[in-house]
């Protein structure tokens, strides 16, 4: 299932701007373990997507997220991934998992390359990626949302929701690219000061 800690209960309703995102670990499609917590000094981006949604969410987010990324070379920026798998059936899980690893390691490698190619090349120090399915539903119930027919995209700095997307927005991917311009975000870390050691 995936998630084996949270730190508060599910809410009522979907997370909006100003909550506390919640905190969780995870495994991903790869079969690595992480936990939210592992990436408190960036930025987390949370996205859910079904197999209809998937599609529009990835023809604006992949530009976005390059865009802000050669923008703000200072930023971290770890995107976790929801597949909302909840209506496969159990019986279909094993032939559905490999097909969904074998198109996350396939995005994983364009977006690699694509990044590359626009000259951002500390890739593996500034960007994480993870693609969870969520077999059972129980993300989809941590974010409060029912399912993931139209894609849900939230952004997280320092804990609080700072944007909250969906696929009925006008125009996602400005929206997205402003919240970087926002301070402190926008801010680069400034080195430290004072006597040295």
């Amino acid at each position: 299932m995936g998630s084996v800690w949270l730190a508060q209960a599910a809410p009522a309703a979907p997370l909006s701007v100003g909550d506390q995102a919640p905190r969780f670990t995870f495994t991903d499609i790869q079969g690595k373990r992480a936990a939210t917590h592992d990436y408190r000094d960036g930025i987390l981006v949370f996205t859910f997507a079904d197999r209809h949604s998937n599609d529009p969410l990835m023809d604006w987010i992949m530009r976005a997220g390059e865009t802000v990324a050669a923008k703000h070379p200072h930023l971290k920026i770890s995107y976790i991934n929801f597949a909302d798998v909840s209506s496969v059936p159990s019986f279909l899980r094993p032939i559905v998992k490999p097909v969904i690893r074998s198109r996350d390691e396939k995005v994983a490698k364009r977006t690699r390359d694509s990044y590359l190619s626009a000259g951002i090349v500390d890739f593996s120090g500034r960007f994480a990626f993870h693609l969870i399915p969520d077999w059972e539903g129980v993300y989809l119930r941590i974010f409060g949302i029912p399912d993931a027919a139209r894609y849900r995209v939230w952004v997280v700095y320092r804990d609080r929701v700072v944007a909250d997307l969906d696929g009925s927005h006008p125009d996602p991917e400005a929206s997205f690219q402003r919240v970087f311009e926002e301070p402190p975000i926008a801010t680069a870390p400034q080195p430290a000061t004072g006597p040295t050691p």
